[in-house]
């Protein structure tokens, strides 16, 4: 099983969010399954304090690499729950992203990489807006103005085994 006798707890607190940032690397743990095929991997214990928290965990692309994501959450006995997989992550600013809200017996997760998509090439556009004021004053009267411009450009990036990866843990504020 993947369960790591070292995870390292993920950095939690209740009132801010909080990131936590690793790499997946060969020098990271690394997975083999049956077939051979291998992923490197990050494991971690999840925040267990009676406080109702998102996961936020992405993957920023590196030049044309962006780490091919997938999770997998675990109960105390090391048994899977969910999995999520690339498709079932979104584009949020520059990070490939999913967020999770942990139900009460999940308290593992694991973050690796998914040889299934290496190779394969993802496409999003990225939008970049400028916002400018201005003001002048003629004689008595003062002008003022706003302009905006932006410019859209298509990405392309290949999946990897490799990559940085942030964990966001944001405590949901309770209901009033």
């Amino acid at each position: 099983m993947l369960i790591s006798t070292d995870a390292a707890v993920l950095k939690f607190d209740p009132n801010n969010a909080v990131e936590t940032n690793v790499r997946l690397t060969p020098q990271i743990r690394c997975f083999e399954a049956d077939d051979g095929s291998r992923d490197y991997y990050a494991a971690f214990v999840l925040p267990q304090m009676g406080v109702r928290y998102t996961l936020s965990v992405g993957a920023a692309p590196e030049d044309v690499s962006l780490l091919a994501p997938q999770i997998l959450l675990m109960d105390d006995q090391g048994t899977v729950t969910r999995h999520m997989t690339a498709p079932q992550f979104l584009f949020r600013g520059n990070q490939l992203t999913a967020l999770i809200q942990p139900r009460p017996n999940e308290t593992r997760m694991i973050v690796m990489s998914d040889h299934t998509l290496v190779g394969q090439t993802t496409t999003r556009i990225l939008q970049l807006i400028t916002r400018t004021s201005t003001s002048f004053v003629v004689g008595k009267a003062i002008f003022a103005g706003q302009s905006q411009t932006g410019t859209e450009a298509q990405v392309e990036s290949t999946f990897s085994f490799v990559g940085p990866v942030t964990i966001g843990t944001v405590p949901v504020p309770a209901a009033s």
